[in-house]
């Protein structure tokens, strides 16, 4: 599999790519998905509508991230119980033996300081309903903050992607947006619409497709790599396309997954 991706630092980038560049010419018949959008599609019944919906942020979407802020549920720090010198408890066996180590003390394990680079994949079928797609993300969500609570820190990345062709010979167009650095907070503000929202998919990609000059044309917009690829291929793939460890999370997957899966996964236990 061949991966053409773009990266950007920050909507503002891509919005700024999107606004000034014209369509691509091997694009011209495709481009109606985007500049008349269906709403039961794309959920937006305009290209301005979707601007600004990643300009200033989807208020609806952080509503809906907080809705599932019952999912929140605070992991432990792995801890490892020793008899010691001094502690929270005696051992009274050891005590009455006249051993030195007469304490029962807890030694929590330092994690402080890993970085983690989660990348959630929003190619995903128009099967999955829009309640599907905030619940996935709000999972999502709440297992990095828990993550970070814990020692962890995340750079998280928002990506969408067309394939066409099979095997060796497939090629992909791929959008990757960093939503999130590791030295900041969450912002639900900053990521509720690439991670709620259709219109990041079918709105913000396939215009992207039509407007960079790094994109191949496959007839179509192509279809989502999860589809053809295993989770584990598919990050092999993007391991060494990106040159870093990752670790990646399809939507489409994560709409069934626990909140303890999606914690292995990213941390890779």
């Amino acid at each position: 599999m061949l991966v053409l991706y773009e990266e950007y630092e920050n909507m503002e980038s891509l919005l700024l790519l999107l606004n000034r560049n014209k369509v691509d010419s091997k694009w011209l018949g495709e481009t109606s998905h985007w500049e008349k959008p269906i709403k039961s599609f794309s959920r937006v019944d305009s290209r301005e509508e979707y601007i600004n919906l990643a300009k200033i942020g989807y208020k609806d979407g952080v509503k809906d991230l907080q809705r599932f802020k019952m999912l929140v549920q605070k992991y432990e720090k792995k801890t490892k119980i020793l008899n010691d010198v001094v502690g929270h408890t005696p051992n009274v066996p050891r005590f009455i033996l006249g051993f030195p180590k007469d304490m029962i003390n807890t030694k929590i394990k330092n994690i402080k300081g890993r970085v983690l680079n989660v990348y959630c994949d929003m190619s995903i079928s128009h099967i999955v309903t829009a309640e599907q797609i905030i619940e996935a993300g709000a999972k999502i969500v709440a297992t990095i903050k828990n993550l970070e609570l814990s020692g962890y820190r995340v750079n998280l990345y928002a990506l969408c992607s067309g394939m066409t062709g099979f095997a060796k010979s497939s090629i992909c167009n791929m959008l990757v947006i960093k939503l999130k650095d590791a030295s900041e907070y969450l912002n639900l503000s900053k990521i509720s619409f690439p991670l709620t929202h259709p219109a990041f998919l079918r709105g913000i990609f396939l215009e992207w497709c039509c407007k960079s000059p790094n994109t191949e044309f496959m007839s179509n917009y192509g279809r989502a790599m999860r589809y053809d690829y295993s989770q584990e291929k598919i990050q092999f793939e993007l391991t060494k396309a990106f040159q870093k460890d990752i670790c990646y999370i399809p939507m489409t997957d994560a709409v069934s997954y626990s909140m303890e899966k999606i914690k292995e996964i990213i941390v890779k236990k």
